[in-house]
């Protein structure tokens, strides 16, 4: 999962084309709403585009989870409720 830190803010991050798509669940200052190639509007999800430079600092996490004395290297985290304690996720197993 990447992530950039701008204007003291961390927000989830696509690398296309040599520019940065951050992307937020609150409609802060100079994001738009997301509609997609179809024209559908998704309501909480906000994009903006912005160069390299305007960018503190770009990173990317990657999860390492030993269960039963095996490694898991997590690929994909599809969602987390931590209020129900629920965790929904996929992984791909790596011995290790």
């Amino acid at each position: 999962m990447k992530y950039a830190t701008y204007n003291q803010k961390d927000y989830h991050l696509n690398i296309r084309n040599d520019m940065l798509r951050l992307r937020s669940n609150t409609p802060d200052p100079g994001f738009q709403e997301l509609i997609d190639l179809g024209g559908n509007k998704h309501p909480n999800l906000y994009i903006k585009v912005v160069a390299i430079e305007e960018v503190n600092f770009a990173y990317e996490l990657d999860f390492l989870v030993t269960y039963r004395g095996k490694s898991l290297v997590l690929i994909h985290w599809a969602g987390i409720s931590w209020m129900k304690m629920r965790f929904h996720y996929l992984v791909w197993i790596v011995m290790m």
